[in-house]
This record gives structure tokens, sequence and C-alpha cells, in this order.
């Protein structure tokens, strides 16, 4: 199969949306019509498939890129950080409440005297 072929195959598909089954497909129609000899369909599929998957994976990079960018303009907190700070919270309660408790012990055993 031409390399031309191949690459307006590949944009005109959209691949990356494509599923293996959805590729095989393809190839059996091309290869029922005489397009491609079995071997080229195999071979075909086996390409699509490595570009799909290699166009997935830059998709999901973008978008992780562009869902980082939005949520630093939006000042939104991540959930590690919110669990980060309950912690931190319940922390200084704790401590808070042992300091009271300790205040109290002291000024008890004072005013007795």
């Amino acid at each position: 199969m031409s390399d031309i072929l191949k690459k307006a195959f590949f944009t005109g598909l959209g691949v990356a949306a494509l599923s293996k089954d959805k590729l095989e497909e393809i190839s059996k129609d091309f290869t029922e019509k005489g397009n491609m000899t079995e071997q080229e369909g195999r071979k075909f599929v086996e390409e699509l498939s490595g570009y799909a998957d290699r166009a997935r994976g830059e998709l999901e990079k973008q978008a992780d890129v562009y869902v980082e960018k939005a949520l630093k303009r939006t000042d939104l907190v991540r959930k590690s950080e919110l669990y980060e700070l309950r912690a931190t919270v319940e922390e200084l309660q704790t401590k808070l409440s042992d300091m009271q408790k300790q205040l109290d012990a002291d000024g008890k055993g004072e005013g007795k005297e």
C-alpha cells in the first residue's frame, strides 16, 4: 500500500478513535476488494494499531496538560491537597485539645491549694 494512501487513511479516519476490531474490519474490506493482499492487510492493521495507540497516548498527555492549566487558572484544590489540609487541621485540633486539658489540669490544681 502506498505511503500516500496510508497517510490519507490515517488523517481521514481519525485513527486514535478506532478500535482494533474496526481496523481489522477495514483491512478485511480492502483485502476482499483486492486493494491489498492478506499479508499486507495484517501489516496494515498492525501499523494502524500502533499508530492509534501512540495517538491515544499523545492525546491523553495533551489533555492532562490542558486540565492542569485549567486547574491552576481556577484555583481549584486537588483531593490530595484537601486530604493533607484535613490531616493538618486534625493534628492541630488534637494538640489544642491536649493543651486545653493540660491547662485545665494545671488550673484545677492551683485553685484547690
